[in-house]
This record gives C-alpha cells, sequence and structure tokens, in this order.
C-alpha cells in the first residue's frame, strides 16, 4: 500500500512540476525554478503561509466581507479527492454560483446579469477576493483528477512495464492539457478583476491599488507553489 501511495505521489509531483516549467522562458518560471532548486519544500511551505497571512492583513483594509482562504490541510484533501470541490465551497462559503458564470464566460456564453450587478464598495471587493479563492479550489481539483487520470493509466499496464520511462511517457502525453490549466485559471481571474474594476469605476473609487495587489498575491502564490513542487520533486531524487 505504501508503495502505491509512493507512485500516487511521484506521478502527481512530476504533473505538476510540467504544469510548472511548461512556460519555462516566463519571468515567473525562471523565478520559481531558482527558487525550487535553492530552497526546502518547507522553506518555501513557511513563505507561503506567510504570503498568505500579509494577504489577509492586507486585504482587510479594503472590505470587512472576509471570505477565508481554503486551508493547505483542505487544499490536499482536495488535490487527493478526500474532500470533492463542493464540500469545500460549502464549507468556505465561497460564491458557487459566480464562479460558474465566469467560467461560462471563458467559453463565450453570456454572463448572467445578476453578476454585473454592483454592490457596495465593501461587498464587491468581498465578492472578487472570494471569487478567487473559489478560483483557486477548482483548480486544485482540476490537478487532482488529472493526477488520477495518469495515475489510472500507469497501473493500468501489465506490472512489468510499470517503469519510470513508462511513468514518464504518460505524464508526457499529458503536457498540452495540463498546461492549459494554467492559461485557463489566469483568463478567468483576468476576468474577475476586470469585472471589479469595472464595478469599482461605477461606485466612484479607484480600483488602481487593490487590482495591483490582488495581482501580486495570485502570482506570488503561483510562483511560490512552482518553486514548491519543483523543490519536491528534487527532495524526492527526480
Amino acid at each position: 500500500m505504501k508503495k502505491v501511495l509512493k507512485v500516487a505521489g511521484i506521478l502527481l509531483l512530476v504533473i505538476i512540476v510540467i504544469v510548472a516549467t511548461v512556460f519555462v522562458l516566463e519571468k515567473n518560471n525562471i523565478t520559481a525554478l531558482i527558487n525550487g532548486s535553492s530552497a526546502s519544500s518547507e522553506e518555501i511551505g513557511t513563505q507561503i503561509d506567510s504570503n498568505r497571512k500579509e494577504f489577509k492583513s492586507q486585504i482587510e483594509k479594503y472590505t470587512s466581507s472576509i471570505v477565508t482562504d481554503i486551508s493547505a490541510e483542505d487544499e490536499k484533501k482536495l488535490l487527493t479527492g478526500q474532500i470533492s470541490l463542493e464540500e469545500i465551497y460549502e464549507k468556505y462559503n465561497y460564491p458557487v454560483n459566480e464562479h460558474k458564470d465566469n467560467a461560462a464566460t471563458q467559453n463565450g456564453t453570456e454572463q448572467s446579469g445578476a453578476n454585473n450587478s454592483t454592490g457596495s464598495v465593501d461587498d464587491v471587493i468581498g465578492s472578487a477576493v472570494g471569487k478567487m479563492y473559489a478560483l483557486k479550489a477548482s483548480y486544485v481539483s482540476k490537478i487532482g483528477e488529472l493526477e488520477k487520470s495518469v495515475y489510472g493509466q500507469y497501473m493500468a499496464l501489465p506490472e512489468n512495464q510499470r517503469t519510470t520511462k513508462n511513468k514518464k511517457k504518460i505524464v508526457t502525453e499529458t503536457i498540452n492539457l495540463a498546461s492549459s490549466l494554467e492559461k485557463d485559471c489566469d483568463n478567468e481571474v483576468e476576468t474577475v478583476l476586470s469585472e471589479l474594476e469595472e464595478q469599482l469605476s461605477e461606485l466612484g473609487s479607484d480600483s488602481t491599488e487593490i487590482i495591483k495587489m490582488l495581482k501580486k498575491a495570485y502570482n506570488d502564490e503561483k510562483t511560490l507553489k512552482k518553486s514548491y513542487y519543483i523543490s519536491l520533486i528534487q527532495e524526492h531524487g527526480m
């Protein structure tokens, strides 16, 4: 059983690092590669926690409508399928319907009119943060589903063909699908931020600083997460 779990874990790490390094020429990926090579996963994990606390402190200056970020424990459970995305949405009270509207917009369908409504500055900022947390949970779940698919393909092979070569071959064949997840998430986050900017403009509020802060928080965590998984790969001797 321990051997099976180890294989599943390594496959998951390989998938995530492919997502992390497929656009290696991008600035944040170069930074991730450097950080992941020079710092331990524990050190990077501590930095992620520190950044989340700092973000929470900063966002409280803009809104009292704070939505809680998914915990590291629940994120791991979501990734491994021990808890469903729907359970996460319910537990953290994430704006599920608004998230689905954003996803539909990305596919070229008409967005719900309710999603364009404008409340108070406090409300719209809190709602945008909630949408971004919902997106994060959604894509963690998608990475977990991808890992299950790859693991299923690997375990379907005869035992004598479950080699490192075939493991990497299966993972490599998922590169296009894996790399598209980051692009999709980037696009959906951009939609959330564009909506927030428009809503704040309608309310006569300057959106420059809050948009800048949300973009930085998103990009910083993405870079650190890539560094974290690259570091884990190295620690596993891969």
